[in-house]
């Protein structure tokens, strides 16, 4: 909707709002069912003036950066930077003990030349080149652990990074994305920089690319991800281009690619000519890129590749180096070179201990292992000798994975198992696709984690997205209290009956029913379409079949009022709704809403209790289990309003008009109908999404998150639940509308914030062993002690190899043991 369309809207309702209400209260001359209205005339006349003066003021807030990107582009590298220096400093990339990683350039096939990346360049406008083709050679700064100076060369802007594991590819990456912000002149105005000084850095990881999706697309999502305002659109009253889509579109954004060997196998050739494909188009705009990835997997995915043009046109290709030994000895004789003289020997060697002790990270490992003497600690250091009793490198490299957590907790020696346990489940967590391996554990432990596949791997770790582990304990815990309401208000009031409670079995049955006959599977398949989608469509296919029935009923005389049997159809029509999507939702829905009205007045009671309370403790957590977990809200400041919302308070409107006018009248319905959907229209369309224009504090850290996400899910309880509650109290009963309030309050929280779902799967996985109950303070910990790396809300291992060594060592100790058959 445009602006004027929100202005138009707005101003109307207030119109015909406010004037019933001031001839209500100054001339007093209505109908006493009117005159009784009146606070709801108030409130809904405040709630639309307020929704008006923000709209206004958000209008002001976009206008500031509204038609120049510039200033979102400034805004942007100032977020960039605070969040990756801020992770340069805990992983003290820059101090004099930092290990040096030499690099080599490579010309070899199937890469260009150097010759040919400048060829490339000259078929480009002068403005767009990354610098001028005459800048200089790569022979210049051949072997410097600088790549900033290396890339200012390159005319092309292109850089292709290639490493063994460990070499230190993401270190230098985020050393190149501070120098080049640093380099920028941001002090002239933007639209008279140059190319460099414009475009913006964004590192980010090839882990979550499925090369079947357009890259682009996917970039946008990633900024969006981990800076969400970058969520809003680009002009107000307009979805599209948001302001991420925006940024890659006028090619404002130069892609820092980590980890190419984390795509699947399988996938590795198309991603690269996907990437080929997105470093092709017109030479008036062409697209700066850099990329890293380990050397075997990235050449044989280039050799495999039928491509008619080289790989990744246009790149100057680094090759990462051993660490010599000379440097090696440096960094861990510091320490004392005694202790260390008989590894010293085998450096540089074929032994295994000289084949591991060659990249950043081994080197960094038996540092940490070894050499590692925390303030306050008394014990002896173990012995580096100790290296030189293993076979093979890979039995090299497994020690020192197993030993660098106990050594990060060396000055808390009684924390060091509980920590191995829990980071080890979450590396597991991580390893199958953010699945619980506890519930993987009857297969062998080589075979889980080979079992996983790449594609469903994940790096980071995020707090909102572990509820998947325990959907179905959160569902059925935060049913507890607004079923135990429900119940209590059924068995209480009188001709209430088990309308409600019987409706929502019936509808959720038949939902499961059609969802497990259309997909041919005894399990339940998710809802194709989102919350709101889902909510809207249950409210209307339960009122398709509900208004029809109970209004026959009560014109027959078969019941005494609609209005239950209306009001109930609302809470059978949720769970459908949310789990089935429209297809399934709408027709289930629809049969729960004909067996609400159809037993809205039967066995009242303690029967209507029990009934109801079971039907709505089983329809939230239905609902809340097979919801998708939500990203975290940017705090109440930057609540916004869906359409869906407006649809859900239209629905809920009109089923209580239609039930007030059926029982009292159309006047009194007209007008309880209208508060309703207005009431309801606000509280059901407030959404935590971030709607701020303010870049520089998006890169949030997780506990920051978790605070506010924590503000919006009281918000929206209170908020939604109340504007529900005031609908269904003034279409049946006070009572009932509490009832509503609090089921609907704690439901509709849990689906637009993640603060209660992580707190029972907090306590829950603290109950059954997998993790400590103060989760958040124990991933700080780990953080500050190395173990961890924090990226924007986000906490991901150091390496790759660290995770993956984790998880296998968590399965294979949580294996069942086999039982022994002593009858032999």
């Amino acid at each position: 909707m445009t602006k004027l369309g929100f202005r138009a809207v707005y101003g109307s309702l207030t119109v015909l709002v406010g004037v019933p209400f001031f001839l209500g209260v100054v001339v007093n001359d209505l109908p006493p069912s009117m005159r009784k209205l009146w606070p709801f005339f108030l409130v809904s006349l405040v709630l639309l003036v307020f929704s008006q003066l923000y709209i206004e003021w958000r209008e002001r807030s976009v206008s500031k950066a509204d038609g120049h990107l510039g200033r979102i582009a400034d805004e942007l590298a100032r977020s960039v930077y605070k969040q990756w220096s801020g992770q340069a400093n805990a992983r003290r990339i820059d101090t004099p003990a930092r290990l040096l990683v030499a690099w080599r350039i490579s010309e070899e096939r199937p890469f260009d030349t150097w010759q040919e990346v400048c060829q490339l360049a000259l078929q480009w406008r002068k403005d767009s080149r990354w610098a001028d083709v005459s800048a200089g050679t790569p022979g210049d700064h051949q072997g410097t652990s600088e790549l900033d100076e290396l890339f200012a060369k390159i005319p092309t802007g292109r850089l292709v990074v290639l490493g063994k594991p460990g070499a230190g590819k993401t270190v230098l990456l985020v050393k190149l994305l501070l120098r080049l912000l640093e380099r920028q002149d941001r002090k002239i105005d933007w639209a008279d920089r140059v190319r460099k000084d414009q475009i913006i850095p964004f590192l980010t990881s090839l882990s979550g690319w499925t090369p079947k999706d357009d890259l682009g697309e996917w970039l946008a999502d990633r900024l969006v991800a981990e800076h969400p305002s970058l969520r809003a659109p680009e002009r107000l009253g307009q979805g599209r281009p948001t302001l991420a889509e925006a940024l890659l579109r006028e090619n404002l954004i130069l892609p820092i690619l980590d980890g190419f060997d984390e795509i699947p196998g399988a996938m590795r050739v198309i991603a690269l000519e996907k990437i080929n494909k997105a470093l092709r188009p017109a030479m008036d705009t062409p697209l700066a890129m850099v990329i890293s990835g380990r050397s075997d997997e990235f050449r044989r995915a280039a050799k495999d590749a039928s491509l008619k043009t080289s790989v990744v046109p246009g790149a100057a290709v680094v090759l990462l180096e051993d660490v010599s030994p000379e440097a090696a000895i440096d960094f861990l004789g510091k320490a004392g070179r005694r202790r260390w003289a008989n590894v010293f020997e085998e450096l540089g060697t074929e032994t295994p201990v000289g084949k591991v002790l060659r990249t950043p990270l081994m080197l960094s490992l038996a540092h940490a292992v070894y050499n590692w003497h925390p303030r306050g600690h008394q014990g002896t250091l173990p012995s580096p000798d100790d290296l030189l009793g293993y076979p093979s490198p890979l039995a090299v490299r497994r020690h020192l994975l197993d030993e660098f957590v106990p050594a990060a907790y060396r000055d808390q020696p009684e924390m060091a198992g509980p920590a191995v346990r829990a980071l080890g489940y979450i590396a597991a967590y991580l390893e199958r696709g953010e699945g619980d391996p506890v519930r993987l554990l009857t297969a062998g432990a080589a075979e889980l984690v080979g079992s996983a596949g790449p594609e469903s791997k994940k790096i980071s770790f995020a707090w909102w997205r572990l509820r998947r582990v325990a959907a179905p304990v959160i569902g059925l815990t935060i049913g507890i209290p607004g079923a135990a309401a429900v119940g209590i208000v059924a068995a209480v009031i009188p001709h209430l009956g088990v309308g409600l409670g019987l409706g929502m079995i019936t509808g959720l049955v038949a939902c499961t029913i059609t969802g497990m006959i259309s997909s041919r599977s005894w399990r339940l398949p998710t809802s194709p379409n989102g919350v709101g989608v889902g909510v809207v469509c249950g409210f209307v296919g339960a009122l398709l079949g509900a208004a029809p029935t109970g209004i026959i009923l009560h014109l027959t005389g078969y019941s005494s009022s609609p209005v239950p049997g209306l009001m109930g159809s609302l809470g059978a029509g949720i769970g459908p709704g949310v789990n089935g999507g429209f297809r399934r939702g709408i027709w289930a829905a629809a049969t729960g809403g004909v067996v609400c009205a159809l037993t809205a007045g039967l066995a009242p009671g303690l029967a209507a209790g029990v009934v109801d309370g079971v039907g709505a403790w089983l329809a939230i957590a239905l609902t809340i289990s097979g919801s998708e977990p939500r990203e975290p809200s940017q705090g109440i400041r930057r609540m916004g309003w869906s359409k869906a919302g407006y649809l859900v308070g239209a629905v809920v409107g009109l089923a209580i008009g239609t039930a007030v006018a059926v029982a009292k009248g159309p006047v009194p319905g007209l007008i309880a109908g209208t508060v309703t959907a207005l009431v309801g229209g606000f509280g059901a369309g407030l959404e935590g999404i971030p709607a701020d224009f303010t870049l520089a504090e998006a890169a949030a850290s997780p506990d920051e998150l978790l605070e506010r996400d924590r503000g919006v899910f009281w918000l929206v309880a209170v908020i939604g639940g109340g504007a529900f509650g005031l609908g269904a109290g003034l279409g049946v009963r006070l009572e009932v509308g509490l009832a509503g309030a609090l089921a609907v309050g704690l439901t509709a929280a849990s689906l637009q914030a993640s603060w209660l779902p992580f707190v029972i799967t907090r306590w829950w996985c603290a109950a059954t062993g997998r993790l400590p109950r103060r989760l958040m303070l124990f991933l700080d910990e780990a953080y500050k002690r190395d173990i961890l790396r924090q990226v924007g809300g986000m906490y991901l291992f150091r390496h790759i190899e660290l995770q993956r060594r984790l998880a296998e060592q968590y399965l294979a100790n949580s294996q069942p043991k086999k039982k022994i058959n002593h009858s032999t």
